[in-house]
């Protein structure tokens, strides 16, 4: 058994490039995954104590490895899938500690540039964009047509920029996330009583 079980609540596996880690023989510090306006993209860390030296003689920690996280909570499962982004290890005790960092899984928003001009309003451009990288689009209608010149930005870059200048109205504040549902949303921040809360993370 690979994985990690705590009071038969909850299940934690980790893979990298397909290779699951051994978290019954090592251990795991802590996970942090969050997703932010201020992020391009949602962000993993965690730390990982490799008493068995399994990173090391695997040799998984390159650049943009594909790191998936498995998380079960009383019978419903998430899936999150990243990229790697950096990686940092130490000697503790006798053993290796590793600290890694990922990016959401589409190193085409998160790297690629762009060169092409695109027609439209914001939320149909966003909603290209989304597409071209893999990602889902949810937004509302803006009215703000026109021609969006990326100058050689990455996806990421660009999108951000074009939301930044997204418009509806006088009073419209546009605000843009991309989600661990793997989903890009545009807001008006000034609209915001019609969302709902999300809920608790067992809600679905």
């Amino acid at each position: 058994i690979m994985a990690l079980s705590i009071r038969d609540r909850i299940t934690l596996s980790i893979l990298i490039q397909n290779v699951e880690l051994p978290l019954q023989l090592n251990s795991i510090d802590y996970i942090h995954i969050v997703e932010s306006t201020r992020l391009y993209l949602p962000q993993l860390t965690f730390q990982f104590t490799d008493a068995t030296k399994f990173l090391t003689r695997n040799d998984l920690t390159g650049d943009g490895a594909l790191i998936e996280i498995n998380i079960e909570i009383e019978k419903i499962r998430k899936k999150y899938s990243f990229r790697l982004f950096s990686c940092t290890d130490w000697l503790a005790d006798g053993s290796t500690k590793y600290r890694i960092t990922g990016y959401w899984d589409s190193p085409l928003y998160w790297s690629q540039t762009l060169t092409q001009i695109y027609s439209g309003t914001s939320s149909n451009v966003l909603a290209q964009l989304a597409q071209e990288c893999g990602l889902n689009y949810n937004s509302i209608p803006t009215n703000d047509a026109q021609s969006w010149i990326p100058m050689n930005k990455t996806y990421k870059q660009f999108a951000t920029d074009i939301a930044d200048h997204g418009y509806i109205n006088d009073q419209s504040c546009m605000v843009m996330a991309v989600t661990t549902k793997g989903e890009l949303r545009l807001r008006n921040l000034t609209d915001f009583n019609q969302y709902q809360p999300a809920g608790a993370y067992y809600s679905g």
